[in-house]
């Protein structure tokens, strides 16, 4: 029925452009920019990595420079500074700097350049400077974010939060507006949430141990860091700014207080540690760890 076909019955017909069906991939291979989500890639993080030891090498500067200025006469309210602060405190700059920056899933829009690192050393030396010396300001130095701190609000406090906290709004709307149209801002929320959760734990303890007395005191240093995470897309040269200024004032704020400026909730009385709360607090994070650790990776067999 259906008989062999011989090949020499066709005439081959040569491929040339007049005859050759093509197809341009070149559109293809294109990224639309707009539309992409924003996910840190490889080159990012080795991106970041490169540039660490120089962002620790801004801190630390700063960090010098601080410990020096509360020698001189223009600040005021630091008069016995020892030895021991001076190092140790130097030592938290560096662990807490380094984990927040590893903590940040920052993306580059491009490479950082020699220039991009010098005004981030700048900034970060002015928003660390220039919260030090705004403290010493009389009008300034009752300013506290602590519980029902509106009551005692002033006229003072009103415009030193809108001063302050205006740039930093505008900024926070940019970064928000971009995120979103990257369909990236679960990120942002992603570390606050992270942060808010280890809190949220202290905050237990403390109420499992009953504590009495508890209340909140934001630290500049606290609020500064947790701003800081907010600004992941390094892509506008005004946000990586942004993000000195506030690392300058977590560095200023634990060189100028230390330790106190880890402290968000404060208490009337310290009561003693008892071995019943100690063990109900092991008992509840062993029985939740384990939980959420065998739920995870249930499904990859482990």
């Amino acid at each position: 029925m259906f008989r062999p076909i011989n090949p020499n019955e066709f005439e081959e017909i040569p491929l040339t452009s007049s005859n050759l069906l093509t197809y341009n991939t070149t559109n293809c291979n294109r990224i639309n920019t707009f539309n992409r989500i924003n996910t840190p890639s490889p080159q990012d993080y080795k991106e970041k990595q490169n540039i660490i030891p120089w962002l620790i090498g801004s801190y630390t500067s700063l960090f010098l420079f601080c410990e020096y200025l509360q020698t001189t006469a223009l600040i005021t309210s630091h008069n016995s500074l020892s030895i021991y602060p001076y190092v140790y405190n130097l030592l938290f700059i560096w662990l807490t700097c380094y984990s927040l920056l590893n903590f940040q899933d920052i993306y580059f829009g491009e490479k950082i350049t020699r220039f991009d690192l010098v005004v981030y050393n700048i900034a970060c030396h002015i928003g660390g400077i220039g919260f030090a010396l705004l403290g010493e300001i009389k009008a300034l130095q009752n300013i506290a974010i602590t519980s029902h701190f509106w009551h005692h609000i002033t006229v003072a406090d009103i415009l030193a939060f809108i001063i302050i906290g205006c740039p930093i709004g505008i900024m926070l709307i940019k970064e928000t507006v971009y995120a979103i149209k990257k369909r990236s801002l679960h990120r942002q929320f992603y570390e606050i949430v992270v942060f808010s959760t280890a809190y949220g734990f202290i905050l237990s303890i403390l109420i499992i141990n009953k504590a009495e007395g508890i209340h909140y005191h934001v630290h500049h240093a606290i609020c500064a860091g947790i701003l800081s995470i907010y600004f992941l897309d390094w892509y506008s040269i005004w946000l990586i700014i942004t993000h000195a200024l506030l690392m300058g004032v977590v560095v200023e704020g634990i060189n100028f207080y230390g330790l106190q400026e880890y402290y968000l909730f404060l208490l009337k009385n310290s009561p003693k540690i008892e071995s019943v709360g100690t063990f109900i607090t092991f008992f509840l994070f062993f029985i939740l760890y384990n939980t959420v650790f065998f739920c995870k990776y249930k499904k990859n067999g482990i």
